[in-house]
């Protein structure tokens, strides 16, 4: 008896895939919410140097040790 064989689909990854298409303001915004919702009482009074600590490694760029 003959078993049909199926083909695997294809994945296709388009150049632009989706996390290429996050704004760069959701970036950040969402680099805030984390520092807000997961940072300790010190850093959710002052969440930005952190978000931007976070955004800098998300993006690629140099973060200082």
């Amino acid at each position: 008896m003959n078993t049909p064989t199926r083909k695997k689909p294809t994945k296709v990854v388009e150049k632009n895939s989706n996390i290429d298409n996050i704004s760069d303001r959701e970036i950040k915004l969402e680099c805030l919410r984390l520092v807000v919702e997961g940072g300790s009482q010190v850093e959710r009074t002052n969440p930005i140097p952190l978000a931007n600590l976070y955004y800098d490694w998300v993006v690629g760029n140099k973060v200082a040790k």
